[in-house]
């Protein structure tokens, strides 16, 4: 995933969380993005991959400027307001379709015994028969996730994605 330089303009609290407005500092910044904006990070710099805030959700977006969310109130790691980081984001856009998808069903089962294997969703780690991983939850259309990358990304929406599309209806990248 690309690394780009992001200047924090400024930082908000809310009751649910942090908000921070940032300047994205790249040329290749299409619209749409072609990937989810967030859940991302921002870290130190591009040898220094110490994080300085988790960035949940975006919130708004206009031209280079972006606002995101953080809802992680006992993370105190807060960037300075003027400053500059590296921003990556986390998440493929069949991440994003996945967890959007609120029609989508999902079944928990093992891993066939034929031996094949698949890459997870979210991790790419292996799911097989054979491997350490061998259950998890299945879709036709997005594959395998992790029983706890199920539960807190499709289950909880831990990020609360859905609930924001639902209240404001603007896309995500």
């Amino acid at each position: 995933m690309t690394e780009h330089k992001v200047t924090v303009l400024d930082i908000q609290s809310t009751k649910e969380g942090i908000l921070i407005k940032c300047e994205m500092n790249w040329d290749d910044l299409a619209d749409p993005f072609p990937a989810p904006l967030a859940p991302g990070n921002l870290y130190v710099n591009e040898n220094n991959r110490a994080s300085v805030a988790e960035l949940h959700r975006l919130v708004a977006r206009s031209g280079r400027n972006v606002t995101f969310e953080r809802f992680d109130l006992y993370d105190q790691k807060c960037p300075v307001v003027g400053e500059t980081y590296f921003y990556q984001g986390w998440w493929m856009p069949e991440f994003m379709d996945a967890v959007m998808d609120e029609a989508a069903t999902w079944e928990l089962r093992d891993y066939p015994e034929n031996g094949d294997h698949d890459h997870l969703l979210f991790s790419y780690d292996t799911i097989a028969a054979y491997a350490d991983i061998t259950r998890g939850y299945f879709n036709t259309d997005y594959g395998w996730a992790t029983i706890p990358d199920w539960e807190a990304y499709i289950r909880d929406d831990i990020y609360r994605l859905r609930q924001y599309r639902a209240e404001n209806a603007i896309p995500f990248r």
